[in-house]
């Protein structure tokens, strides 16, 4: 019987036509054409915990088990996002405000990941645990503060990352304000850091953005 995540959709979707053929997770590994019965399995068992579909699998599995191709895609592409919604949850829950050092390196040579990985803690700056609960102006106003000291500490230059070129400010899970070195608010951002919205008129009447779905967002 099958080892993988029952709850899955795709799981649910393969582990109980498993069970009505009856085969074993060995048979089944040498009626998809694995050579190698380990590697298919751990192939197979990512493939149902995840979602992520391998061409062998979506090219083999369908027909073994007697199941719709679409069907198995789109229980693959569900389960794809509920493990996404659970990561940004996660995310969400783990969030704190903070500010990130925006820099170019300018010699061109490459950093490798390993290395960016281990020293990104160097370009995220912290910010007070009351933080969140200021009013968005005093948020702007010591965000400021704290930009202008961390440039003029480091004299414009940040490590191997190279030269300082602005800073992003995460205020919310969603909301980000870019500064420039100097702390004041980039372009498209209103004194308060919020997203300046296009007016929109239709046939002479201003139209709130808020009555449309969606809405700016900074990418």
């Amino acid at each position: 019987m099958p080892r993988t995540n029952p709850q899955t959709p795709l799981a649910r979707l393969i582990n109980p036509r498993l069970s009505t053929l009856g085969f074993s997770r060995v048979e089944l590994m040498h009626k998809l054409g694995y050579a190698n019965t380990d590697r298919g399995l751990r192939r197979f068992d990512d493939f149902l915990a995840t979602g992520r579909i391998t061409t062998h699998l979506l090219k083999n599995l369908p027909d073994v088990l007697g199941l719709d191709t679409l069907n198995v895609e789109d229980a693959a592409a569900t389960t794809r996002q509920q493990i996404a919604d659970a990561e940004e949850a996660a995310a969400r829950e783990r969030f704190r405000p903070h500010i990130i050092v925006l820099a170019n390196r300018q010699d061109g040579k490459h950093i490798p990941v390993f290395v960016k990985a281990w020293i990104w803690r160097n370009r995220v700056i912290g910010l007070p645990d009351d933080f969140g609960g200021l009013s968005s102006s005093q948020q702007m106003k010591q965000a400021t503060r704290i930009v202008r000291g961390h440039y003029h500490e480091h004299g414009g230059e940040l490590g191997i990352w190279g030269r300082i070129t602005g800073y992003r400010l995460q205020r919310t899970f969603d909301h980000a304000v870019i500064l420039n070195t100097d702390g004041t608010i980039s372009d498209g951002f209103n004194r308060d850091g919020e997203v300046l919205a296009p007016e929109i008129r239709i046939k002479g009447k201003r139209i709130p953005m808020g009555i449309f779905e969606g809405g700016c967002v900074w990418g």
